[in-house]
Formats: C-alpha cells, structure tokens, sequence
C-alpha cells in the first residue's frame, strides 16, 4: 500500500518531467527546423553578392573591350599627320579589323565552350591591350595593320564568353533584362573612348596616349581577375 503510495506521489513529478522532455524536444526541432532555411537564406545571399561581383567585372571588361578596339578610329588622325599615312594606308589599316574580330567570335565561340570562359574574357582583353601598346611603338604600315588585325582576333574572345557567363548566372525568366543592361556597356566604353582618345592624343601625341589608355586597360582586367567565377559553387 505504502509504495503504491509513494508511485502515485511521484507521478506529476514524472508527468513534469515528460512535459519538459517534450517541450525540450519540440524546441530542439524547432530549432533544428530553422536551420536549414536560415542556411539557405544565407547561400541566396552569398549567391546574389557574388552575381553582382561577375556581372558587374563583365561590365566593366566589356566596356573597357570597347575602348581597346576604338583606338585606331579615334587615334587616326594624329597617326596620318605623324607617320605621313594616306586616306588609302588608313583604309587597309581599318579593313584589317572586322575581317579579323568576325573569325575570331567564330572561332573563340568554339573554344569557351571547351574552357574557363572567365579566363578567355580577361586572357582576351589583356592581349588586346598588349597589341595596343605594340602598335603604339611601331611606324610601319604594315605592321600596324598586323597589330590592328590582331586586336581584332583578341576583341573576338568577349563575346562567346560574356554570352556563356550571362546565360549560366541567369535564369531564363531574368535573362533578357540583364542581357539588355549588359549591352550598354558597349555604349558606356564607346563614350569614354571617344571623350578620352582623343583628349590624350592632343595632350601626350597619339604614341603616348596609346599607351596611357592601354596600361589603364591592362591594370582594370588584372583587377577583375579576383571577381570573375565561371559558376555558382
């Protein structure tokens, strides 16, 4: 009777207990169950941030493309006084570079399919740079018209890659608007390089000015090196 008497008292002690249990394990999985979605807001976060940091070295790297294969047209005038060039020597220079760039977008749309094309927009805007500095150095018709060929080659890389990059950072129902955004910084480098060309030629001599927007070119692809990623990890 006596430990029939102690198991009845003990009870709400148990039945405590088990609440607490209870209430315990409720919070646990509550907590638990929280987790993974602050977890995912957390990955969509770091998702955003990193798009942003790619779209926005696209931007800039295309931009600075559009600067890099304008020099020549902008630079043309200053060239034909100093070298002594005819209307006709600055045509075969001209015509050198959209025979060269329509290949080159061609061919380079075959290769960043088969490579990093994060590396191929950088490694295309370096090299571009890098011609434009040679040509800046060179007097002979014909090896400015090499070099302005070759530009066109390397200005032929940016788009293969910036289309591959846009279409794995961007869903189908958001593409076409940042798509959009991203074409005008083909207008933004245009303004630039039709403001800024010309000022250093008049101030530095086509020669220097060359080299002046060619370093800056090659410093800013160099910079967005760190900020590229070919897709999401």
């Amino acid at each position: 009777y006596s430990s029939a008497v102690v198991r009845h008292a003990q009870l709400p002690d148990i039945r405590k207990q088990a609440r607490l249990y209870r209430g315990n394990q409720f919070i646990q999985c509550s907590a638990s169950n929280s987790n993974p979605s602050n977890l995912a807001q957390m990955q969509r976060l770091s998702f955003n941030l990193t798009r942003f940091k790619v779209f926005s070295s696209m931007y800039l790297l295309y931009a600075l493309y559009s600067i890099s294969r304008t020099t020549f047209t902008y630079m043309a005038p200053a060239l034909r006084l100093s070298l002594g060039f005819s209307l006709n020597d600055i045509g075969i220079v001209a015509s050198m570079f959209p025979i060269a760039y329509g290949a080159s977008k061609m061919l380079t749309g075959y290769f960043v399919d088969r490579r990093s094309p994060s590396a191929v927009l950088v490694s295309g805007l370096i090299l571009s740079a890098w011609v434009n500095l040679f040509l800046a150095g060179s007097s002979n018709l014909y090896f400015i018209a090499l070099f302005w060929a070759l530009n066109g080659i390397f200005q032929g890389a940016a788009a293969g890659a910036s289309a591959r990059l846009l279409t794995t950072w961007f869903s189908a129902a958001h593409r076409g608007f940042w798509w959009a955004v991203w074409s005008t910084s083909s207008n933004v480098g245009g303004f630039i390089s039709a403001r800024s060309i010309q000022t250093m030629a008049h101030l530095h001599g086509w020669r220097m000015g060359l080299v002046r927007i060619s370093v800056s070119v090659l410093m800013c692809a160099f910079l967005c090196v760190a900020t590229m990623a070919d897709h999401p990890q």
